[in-house]
């Protein structure tokens, strides 16, 4: 369901718009009557079923709900949060909390001690921090509880958004145990970790290691590049399903464009240092390559020039794939940035079957059509 770009004439996403509004009301209304959890949370899952209900907590007149979403749906959740009645607080996700408190949590909730838990953290694909916590009493990898015990642990310690935008995975390891005799490997494998409670330090060095190394000027306001890297996409792994038929690529941006194509979590703000959000338009094309591959620069040139002209955007890739094209895009402004598009993708003929989607994760479900009724994007 589309929540920030359904256009008030489309009559389909209006009304599942309307659907899900009076699913929320009846939620609030539920909220007024019980205090019942059990009742509470059945009540939120027919709102969205993808909606986790965490806890309430009621203060004389006041209602505080910690409700949670995967990034993708955090559109529809935010819009469910602004549904919420007077007196009522809806809290969609958690910031980062001290570590004395984060440590009671997890033992509450799992039973594991943080004390001496240890962290190993890296850099990965896609600009992505891989983060491991070794505990007490963990057993191994596999080890479901322990597991628990890190998410929750690295996911107090640093606030959900930090997570959710550069964490890729949080897994757990057992803590090597002390004593007379210790293994080589333990040592070597431990000399490489750090206190839990010095996580959130670690993670902003990293960051900011990242963002060095991004480009020190807006990429609308750079010259245009010409260090473009082509590469070939064997066919069945297009990767990401909006762009399911791709077979050749090229952009100035590798890593960026190879993050959201593999699929894994996407956030613009790992790839571009200035509030950029990349997106693409995406339009049917067949017949020959040659003509296609033509149509497609002449289209990318005129979206260049007549974003960069009014500081909206540029080009930073493009695609081939067996039934679309596709044209890759950072955008400054994207409300402003949109009409542009729109304008020049009808200038330039493009068929009914267009649109201009999203690459980060949290707008998964988000697209535009660049004609009044184009139907809804083909996967």
């Amino acid at each position: 369901m589309r929540c920030r770009f359904a256009p008030p004439e489309d009559q389909v996403a209006q009304a599942a718009l309307a659907r899900f509004d009076q699913r929320a009301e009846r939620f609030f209304a539920a909220l007024n009557q019980s205090s019942d959890l059990e009742t509470l949370a059945q009540a939120l899952a027919d709102v969205d079923v993808s909606f986790e209900f965490v806890a309430a907590r009621r203060q004389g007149a006041e209602v505080r709900l910690d409700v949670r979403a995967d990034a993708q749906k955090r559109p529809c959740l935010e819009r469910f949060a602004g549904l919420c009645p007077r007196g009522v607080q809806v809290v969609t996700e958690r910031s980062a909390r001290p570590f004395e408190q984060v440590r009671a949590e997890v033992r509450s909730v799992t039973g594991h001690e943080l004390g001496g838990a240890r962290v190993r953290a890296g850099i990965t694909r896609g600009h992505l921090i891989d983060v491991v916590v070794y505990l007490a009493g963990s057993s191994d990898s596999s080890d479901v509880r322990a597991g628990h015990a890190a998410e929750l642990a690295v996911e107090g310690c640093l606030g959900e958004r930090v997570v959710d935008d550069w964490v890729s995975a949080i897994s757990s390891a057992p803590l090597p145990r002390s004593g007379p005799i210790r293994l080589i490997q333990d040592n070597e494998e431990l000399a490489r970790t750090f206190a839990l409670p010095e996580l959130p330090a670690a993670v902003e060095r990293a960051v900011h290691g990242v963002q060095l190394a991004l480009f020190d000027e807006r990429l609308d306001a750079a010259a245009p590049r010409n260090d473009w890297v082509m590469f070939e996409v064997e066919e069945g792994d297009g990767g990401s399903e909006a762009q399911a038929d791709l077979l050749l690529a090229s952009t100035f941006l590798p890593e960026m464009l190879k993050c959201f194509l593999e699929g894994s979590p996407f956030s613009s703000i790992r790839f571009a240092r200035h509030g950029e959000r990349f997106a693409y338009l995406k339009y049917a094309s067949g017949g020959d390559l040659r003509e296609r591959v033509g149509e497609r620069q002449a289209l990318e040139d005129a979206l260049d020039s007549g974003l960069r002209a009014e500081q909206l955007g540029c080009v930073v890739g493009n695609g081939v794939g067996r039934r679309h094209c596709y044209v890759n895009l950072a955008l400054s402004d994207v409300d402003r940035a949109l009409g542009a598009i729109e304008h020049v993708a009808r200038r330039a003929g493009l068929p009914h079957e267009s649109w201009i989607l999203f690459c980060d994760t949290e707008w998964h479900f988000e697209w535009v059509g660049v004609w009044e009724h184009t139907p809804p994007p083909v996967y």
